[in-house]
């Protein structure tokens, strides 16, 4: 119930929302959505085979493309509310970018492979 109070905490921020937000504060949001979208994805990850996996991109990189990635499983109760909050993080970290100035190393982040191993959602060694 604390996780759901606080997703729909985050989600009614908008992202005009993020211009009265210092540095630190607006660093803070975005790493508590990351924490939130981790333990969204992780709810459910079973799977009966590789196509009940979903992998997603996670934010992005000022230089463009995604900084990370994340999966779950088609299976998943809040699959709807995690594809949400990724859309929501990606808007936070662009209009922290754009407010002020993203800085990346630029390089490509590499897009796992993941499989149902085990009738769990993994990424594939």
């Amino acid at each position: 119930m604390k996780i759901l109070l606080a997703l729909s905490l985050v989600l009614s921020f908008s992202v005009s929302a993020a211009e009265d937000f210092s540095h630190g504060n607006l660093l803070q949001e975005i790493k508590d959505m990351n924490q939130l979208v981790e333990i969204y994805a992780g709810r459910d990850l079973t799977c009966e085979s590789t196509a009940d996996c979903l992998l997603f991109p996670k934010g992005k990189k000022a230089c463009g493309g995604p900084r990370a990635y994340t999966f779950t499983s088609v299976n998943n109760p809040d699959l709807k509310a995690l594809e949400n909050l990724l859309a929501e993080l990606l808007k936070w970290e662009t209009a922290y970018q754009e407010r002020y100035g993203g800085r990346s190393n630029c390089s490509m982040t590499q897009m796992p492979t993941i499989s149902c191993i085990k009738n769990f959602c993994s990424i594939a060694k």
